[in-house]
């Protein structure tokens, strides 16, 4: 199952990014993303200064779904699938690691490239500890680090 977990990812997309602030206040943003090789990471951009960059520095506990529906396919309950991933948000501040999750945002999402070059753009790096697939009603798989991933 990991497997085609992976597999989902890799392509990166859109999703929504949840966040929550010291205080508890909830908070949901849509989100272009990149996942790395190996699908333990996503990174995602946001402006200094957000909603959700203020959530991510007072509380790094997140959570992002990524929709995974495809053009042409049912949107009935019984061709819903989506991938929910629960983690830790770091936002990257050295110049190596900031580059190359730029670099990887970019090949995924080209439009991106006059965003990211924005200085006032910060990375988040999401490090992943449990993930939820969802294939519709009643078929749910979850995984997370504790299984072995």
């Amino acid at each position: 199952m990991i497997e085609r977990i992976k597999a989902l990812l890799r392509p990166g997309g859109l999703g929504v990014l949840a966040t929550a602030s010291a205080s508890g206040r909830p908070h949901a943003s849509l989100m272009a993303y990149a996942a790395d090789a190996d699908g333990s990471r996503l990174f995602a951009a946001t402006r200094r200064g957000t909603i959700k960059h203020r959530n991510m520095v007072e509380n790094p506990r997140v959570s992002f779904l990524a929709d995974r529906q495809t053009a042409g396919r049912t949107r009935e309950l019984g061709g819903v699938e989506a991938l929910t991933l629960v983690g830790t948000a770091r936002l990257l501040t050295g110049d190596d690691e900031t580059r190359q999750a730029k670099l990887r945002l970019t090949e995924r999402h080209p439009d991106l490239t006059e965003f990211l070059n924005d200085p006032e753009v910060v990375i988040a790096e999401i490090m992943i500890e449990s993930y939820l697939l969802a294939e519709g009603p009643g078929r749910v798989h979850y995984i997370s680090k504790s299984d072995g991933i």
